[in-house]
C-alpha cells in the first residue's frame, strides 16, 4: 500500500524482510546510502521493538530521517508518539497519507539534518 501511495514522488521505496536484525538494518541503510527510512509497525502492537530498531538507526546514522508508520483505524491510534520521537524518530504517522505527506516533503528539502520535530501521531 505504501508503494501505490507513493506513487508519482521522487522516493524510491526498497523494502526489507518483516525481520530483520537491527545491525542488519543499520548496515543495509549505510550501505545503500539511504536518506530515510520508513518502518512499518501496525498497532496493536506495542512499539518497544521498533523503539529499539530507531534507537540503534539514530545512533549509527544520526542524519537519516526515521519515520515510522504506527497505520491504523483511528480508534487504534497511539495517545503518543512520544516515546518514539525520544528515540530518535523523526516523523511518526498513523495514517499512510501522512506518511506519504512527510515523505514528499523530505524528499524536495534535500538531505536530512538531524531533525525531531513529528507533526502527527
Amino acid at each position: 500500500m505504501l508503494a501505490q501511495v507513493l506513487a508519482g514522488l521522487p522516493v524510491a521505496l526498497e523494502m526489507t524482510t518483516t525481520r530483520v536484525m537491527a545491525s542488519e538494518l543499520v548496515e543495509h541503510v549505510r550501505a545503500g546510502g539511504y536518506s530515510m527510512v520508513v518502518i512499518a509497525d501496525l498497532p496493536p502492537s506495542a512499539p518497544s521493538r521498533t523503539r529499539y530498531l530507531v534507537k540503534k538507526l539514530r545512533g549509527a546514522l544520526p542524519d537519516v530521517r526515521i519515520t515510522v508508520g504506527r497505520w491504523s483505524h483511528a480508534s487504534m491510534v497511539d495517545d503518543s508518539s512520544k516515546p518514539l520521537v525520544t528515540a530518535g524518530a523523526s516523523h511518526v504517522a498513523s495514517t499512510l497519507a501522512e506518511t506519504r505527506k512527510y515523505l514528499a516533503e523530505a524528499a524536495h528539502a534535500g538531505p536530512a539534518a538531524s531533525e525531531r520535530a513529528v507533526p502527527a501521531a
